[in-house]
């Protein structure tokens, strides 16, 4: 063989896994994403549950620090002084989500939907923020119709329903943040 033909081969080859751990980085950031979500969901249904809770704290706080963003790494740092000291809302919860999903906007399948049904939970009941409410509204039902998936409609018809004021409101929310992450 010539220097020529084994030259090119060798390029090809370096070229051929540039791209292959190229892809593995980007595939691997899109699962701490993922992951990054899915575990701040877990940890408001088992932020009672000692174990669970510290497990799940020490898989999110490796997700922040392999994302490497100033924005989420802040509004960790943030989120875990209420979780230190078993005092978390709902709406810290949403911070440290909406927070995430911004920043990482592009990387997330319906990050704009979600980010209208944070605002619509934020803002319902203010008369404050009407206009913020009413664009996020109108924008996520038109978002979730636009889907046509039964379950996500039916979760969104029941959050309508409930209009601010049932029990499950916060649970309603979550619940479907979880499906329009899962779809």
């Amino acid at each position: 063989m010539s220097f020529k033909i084994i030259a090119s081969i060798a390029v090809g080859l370096v070229l051929v896994l540039a791209a292959l751990f190229t892809g593995v980085a980007v595939i691997s950031n899109g699962n701490s994403i993922t992951g990054l979500l899915a575990s701040t969901l877990e940890l408001r249904e088992k932020q009672d549950e000692q174990l669970q809770k510290a497990k799940l704290v020490s898989d999110i706080d490796e997700l922040v620090a392999d994302l490497d963003d100033a924005d989420i790494t802040a509004q960790w740092s943030t989120f875990t002084e209420c979780i230190a000291v078993k005092q978390c809302a709902d709406d810290d919860f949403l911070d440290f989500l909406i927070t995430i999903i911004s920043a990482k906007e592009s990387k997330i399948a319906n990050a704009g939907l979600i980010i209208d049904v944070i605002k619509t939970h934020r803002y319902w009941g203010n008369q404050d923020y009407l206009i913020e409410f009413s664009k996020a509204l109108t924008s996520a039902d038109n978002g979730i119709e636009a889907m046509q998936a039964k379950h996500i409609t039916a979760a969104w018809k029941n959050i309508v329903v409930c209009d601010g004021s049932c029990p499950e409101y916060n649970d309603l929310f979550f619940g479907i943040i979880r499906q329009l992450l899962d779809a």
